[in-house]
């Protein structure tokens, strides 16, 4: 099999009791022999903190019969052959191309359209980015020299669920502190809170 890098979907959320959601792994695999084959139990550990102990999620195995496809036995030696050169295989095109000269003409009127095109699209773009950014750049600067500022009233809240011996109540509200407190600082909107996210913003 070749395995290629899988792709990750972070579908954590931030909530007031902390982060729920689910982490999606996407792996693609490519077989290269016909044979059958049994994919190996997998192994989760992950820490329950209602029972306050370490668990392990197995999944189950899976048998995958890889069958002859539309390729030759020869088809697939050169390949096999080519991809450990330097050399990549050559495949036939039926796309038809237009030699430049009756397409584009230099001067005329097609070249001149797309080059006005193209610079009033420009000045569009650039007017609308400035004047985004000057809306929004005073309320998040302000956002974040405030962030400081909200999370300690918040984590005074928090104090008085700690002195009734509310413990729940304590976390949620020491965790809600916290992420407002990220995503005040780093302009992050709660719903884009992940940690992967925060670690981006820490690392820029």
């Amino acid at each position: 099999f070749d395995v290629y890098s899988p792709k990750v979907t972070d579908e954590t959320k931030v909530t007031e009791q902390g982060v729920t959601g689910r982490m999606v792994y996407d792996y693609t695999f490519v077989p290269r022999v016909v044979d059958r084959y049994t994919l190996e139990p997998m192994t989760f550990v992950y820490f329950d903190p209602d029972k306050e102990e370490y668990r392990t999620a197995r999944t189950e195995s899976y048998a995958i019969e890889v069958l002859q496809g539309t390729r030759s036995g020869e088809d697939y030696a050169r390949s096999e052959e080519l991809r450990r050169s330097d050399i990549r295989e050559f495949r036939k095109s039926d796309t038809a191309l237009t030699p430049v000269g009756e397409a584009f003409w230099w001067g005329g009127w097609l070249y001149w359209t797309s080059a006005v095109l193209m610079v009033l699209s420009a000045m569009l773009v650039f007017i609308l980015l400035n004047k985004y950014q000057a809306t929004h750049a005073d309320a998040g600067l302000r956002r974040s020299k405030k962030a400081g500022t909200v999370a300690v009233a918040r984590l005074k809240g928090a104090k008085t669920y700690l002195d009734r011996n509310d413990r729940s109540a304590f976390y949620a509200e020491v965790t809600k502190a916290l992420f407002n407190y990220v995503a005040d600082k780093f302009g992050l909107q709660l719903a884009d809170l992940s940690r992967s996210n925060i670690e981006a913003e820490c690392l820029a």
